[in-house]
C-alpha cells in the first residue's frame, strides 16, 4: 500500500511538471510571435512622442508670431469668422429649403363640418318638461326671424306649458284635479291631452288655445298678450303672455275621444269643431262654448283645414263639411286610385295644394278645393315614391318654407317642395335625420329617445319633442330659391314703365272727358239761347226794348199816338213780327230737339223753362 501510495505521488508530480513545463513553452512561443507587434508599438510610441515635441515647437513659433502680428491677426480672424458664420447660414438656409421641398405634407383636422341636419336646422333652445310631451301648438304669428313667437306644449301630467323663441317659460297651466273618473266606473285616470291647436277668432282677431282630452272634453284658454313700453327706451315694447282658463266643452257621450280641433265661420262668429278618432263631428260657439250640434263624416277624419268651408281629409277622398245645415259631404278624388291616405299638410306657400302620405309610402301632391256653394275640386297631380323603411312609427307631417318633413319615431325626413320655373310639382328628397345624430348634437343618447311629437310654423320654426320630455325649439337655415332678386328686377325696370303707362291713360282719359263735357255745354248754351229768343217772342219785356227788329220798333213809335193796355201792345207787336224769322227759329230748334233728344237740361235753367219745354 505505501509503494502505491509513493508511486501515485510520483506521477502526480511528474504530471504538474509536465504541464509547467508546457505552460512556459507555449508562454514562450506567444512572446517570439509577439516580439515584431511590440517593436512596432514602441516605434510608433517614440514616433507620437517626437511629434508632440514637434508640435510643441511649432506652438511657441505660432505664439511668437501671433504675439509680432496680434492687430492685423485680429481683423482678418474676425472677418475669416464672419465669413465661416455666412456660409454656414447660407447652407443651413439651403438644407432647411431642400428638406422642406422634400418633406411630405403633413395636415390635420382642426374642425369637420356637421351634419346634415345641424347644417340645416339652427338649434334655438332646448327645455325639458316634467313628463313626455303629448302635442305641440305653434303661435301663427311670427317674429322678424321667421320663428314663432311662442310655443305650447302639454305632458301627459295634462299640464300646458307655453314659452317663447329663446325656450324661456312664459306661462303655465295645471291640472287642478288631478284624478277623474272613468266612465265605466273601475278605476280612476288622469286625462291626457291628445292635440293643441292656437285658434283666432273671427273679427275680434283674439287668440285662444285650444285643447283635446282623451276623455272627449276640449279646454279652451284665452291667449292674453299685452305690450308696455320699454322704461329705459321708448321706441321698443315688453311684451306680456297669460293664459287664462275660460271653459271647458262637454261634447255628447258617444264621442270617444278628440283628436282633431279647428275653427269655421258661421254668419259673423266663429265656431270650434272637435273631429274624434271614429269621425263624429262636435260643434261649439267660439264665444259662448254652447254646444250646437254634430256631424259624422263618412270616414276617420286624417286632418282638417279651412275657414269658411272646412274640408276634411279621409282616408279614402275627401270631404266639405257645411257648418249650418251640419251635413259633411263626400266626394272622391281624382287620381288617388284607391290608396289609403295615412297624413296630410298643407302646403306653406299655397293654400290649395296638399301633401300626403299613403300606406304604400308613396307622397302624393294633392290640389283640393271647395266652396259652400259651388263645385268641388281634387286632382293628384303627382306620384312620388318615398323610402320610409328607417322612419318607424309615422307622427305626422310639418312644412317649413318650401320644404316638407315626414317625421317618424326614429327619424325625419327632408324633402323640397319648390316649384319648377315650368310650373310642375317637384318633391325629391333633401335629407334623412335619424335619432341618434339628433341626440349626439343635444348630448343626450338617441337610441333611449324617440320623436314623440312635432309641429311647424310654415315659415322658419320646427318644434320637436323626445321622450324623457325634452323639447327641442329649431330655426330652419336651409336655401331657398333666388325669387327677391327677380322681384327687385322687376321693381328696377317694370315700376317706371307702369307708372309712365298709368300717367298717359289718366291723361288721355281727361283729355276725352274734357272734348267731350264742352261739346255737351256749348250745345246746351245754344239750346239755352234759342228758348230764350222763344220766350221774349211769347211774352216781351216791357220795361226794356229786347225785340229790336224794323217791324216791332215801327209798331212802338205808332203805338205811342194811341194809349192802351200792355195786353194790345203785346199783341200788335205780335201780330206785326216777321213770320220770316219765327219759322226759322222753330226749325232750327227741333233739329236740335231731334239730334239731342237725351241731353239734360242745364244747370241754370229756371223751373218754367222747362215747363215751357
Amino acid at each position: 500500500a505505501d509503494d502505491e501510495r509513493s508511486c501515485g505521488m510520483a506521477r502526480r508530480k511528474r504530471r504538474v511538471c509536465f504541464h509547467g513545463f508546457a505552460a512556459l513553452l507555449w508562454i514562450l512561443l506567444i512572446g517570439v510571435a509577439a516580439q515584431p507587434e511590440w517593436q512596432e508599438a514602441r516605434r510608433l510610441q517614440q514616433m507620437a512622442v517626437q511629434a508632440a515635441e514637434e508640435a510643441l515647437e511649432l506652438q511657441r513659433k505660432a505664439l511668437d508670431v501671433m504675439q509680432k502680428a496680434q492687430p492685423e491677426w485680429k481683423s482678418n480672424a474676425k472677418e475669416a469668422i464672419e465669413k465661416v458664420q455666412f456660409d454656414a447660414s447660407v447652407l443651413k438656409k439651403k438644407d432647411a429649403v431642400e428638406s422642406e421641398r422634400k418633406r411630405p405634407l403633413q395636415t390635420r383636422i382642426v374642425a369637420k363640418k356637421g351634419s346634415a341636419w345641424e347644417d340645416s336646422f339652427d338649434m334655438q333652445a332646448m327645455v325639458q318638461l316634467e313628463s313626455d310631451a303629448t302635442a305641440i301648438a305653434m303661435w301663427p304669428r311670427k317674429e322678424k326671424r321667421g320663428l314663432s313667437k311662442y310655443v305650447a306644449s302639454s305632458d301627459t301630467a295634462g299640464n300646458v306649458y307655453v314659452f317663447d323663441g329663446d325656450g324661456n317659460t312664459v306661462d303655465e297651466w295645471k291640472e287642478d284635479s288631478v284624478l277623474v273618473h272613468d266612465p265605466t266606473g273601475s278605476s280612476t285616470k288622469r286625462p291626457k291631452t291628445k292635440t293643441l291647436v292656437f285658434l283666432e277668432r273671427y273679427k275680434t282677431k283674439g287668440m285662444a288655445l285650444v285643447a283635446g282630452l282623451e276623455d272627449g272634453t276640449m279646454r279652451v284658454f284665452d291667449a292674453q298678450e299685452t305690450r308696455t313700453k320699454h322704461p329705459e327706451n321708448r321706441r321698443r315694447y315688453l311684451y306680456n303672455f297669460q293664459l287664462v282658463p275660460q271653459r271647458k266643452l262637454l261634447p255628447p257621450k258617444n264621442v270617444i275621444g278628440i283628436a282633431k280641433v279647428s275653427t269655421c265661420i258661421q254668419g259673423s262668429s266663429s265656431r270650434i269643431m272637435g273631429i274624434d278618432g271614429a269621425g263624429t263631428i262636435s260643434l261649439f260657439n267660439f264665444d259662448t262654448g254652447m254646444f250646437e250640434g254634430t256631424a259624422r263624416a263618412p270616414g276617420r277624419v286624417v286632418d282638417v283645414y279651412g275657414k269658411a268651408t272646412p274640408l276634411l281629409f279621409l282616408e279614402n277622398g275627401i270631404a266639405k263639411f257645411d257648418p249650418q245645415l251640419l251635413e259633411v259631404q263626400f266626394f272622391t278624388c281624382e287620381g288617388l286610385n284607391g290608396s289609403t291616405i295615412v297624413a296630410t299638410q298643407q302646403d306653406s306657400q299655397a293654400s290649395a295644394r296638399f301633401y300626403a302620405v299613403t300606406s304604400e309610402m308613396e307622397i302624393l301632391t294633392i290640389y283640393a278645393t271647395a266652396k259652400s256653394r259651388g263645385r268641388e275640386v281634387c286632382r293628384v297631380r303627382a306620384r312620388v315614391p318615398a323610402d320610409l323603411s328607417n322612419a318607424g312609427e309615422l307622427k305626422g307631417m310639418s312644412t317649413v318654407k318650401n320644404y316638407l318633413l315626414i317625421l317618424g319615431s326614429r327619424s325625419i325626413s327632408l324633402f323640397n317642395t319648390t316649384l319648377t320655373k315650368r310650373g310642375k310639382y317637384h318633391v325629391t328628397p333633401v335629407l334623412e335625420a335619424k335619432i341618434d345624430g339628433i341626440g349626439e348634437q343635444l348630448g343626450i343618447d338617441g337610441s333611449k329617445h324617440a320623436i314623440v311629437a312635432a309641429n311647424g310654423n310654415a315659415d322658419q320654426g320646427l318644434a320637436v319633442a323626445l321622450q324623457g320630455g325634452y323639447l327641442i325649439n329649431y330655426r330652419s337655415v336651409l336655401p331657398q330659391p333666388p325669387k327677391y332678386k327677380d322681384k327687385k328686377r322687376f321693381l328696377l325696370l317694370g315700376q317706371p314703365i307702369i307708372i309712365i303707362g298709368m300717367a298717359a291713360f289718366v291723361l288721355y282719359q281727361y283729355r276725352s272727358k274734357r272734348k267731350k263735357y264742352m261739346s255737351d255745354f256749348e250745345q246746351q248754351e245754344r239750346m239755352a239761347e234759342l228758348f230764350g229768343q222763344m220766350k221774349n217772342m211769347q211774352s216781351p219785356d216791357t220795361s226794356s226794348p229786347v225785340h229790336e227788329g224794323p217791324s216791332f220798333t215801327k209798331e212802338t213809335e205808332a203805338s205811342k199816338e194811341h194809349v192802351g193796355s200792355f195786353q194790345s201792345r203785346g199783341k200788335a207787336s205780335d201780330a206785326k213780327y216777321d213770320a220770316s224769322d219765327r219759322a226759322r227759329l222753330m226749325e232750327k230748334l227741333s233739329s236740335l230737339r231731334s239730334e239731342h233728344n237725351s241731353t239734360p237740361f242745364p244747370p241754370f235753367w229756371s223751373a218754367s223753362e222747362k215747363k215751357d219745354m
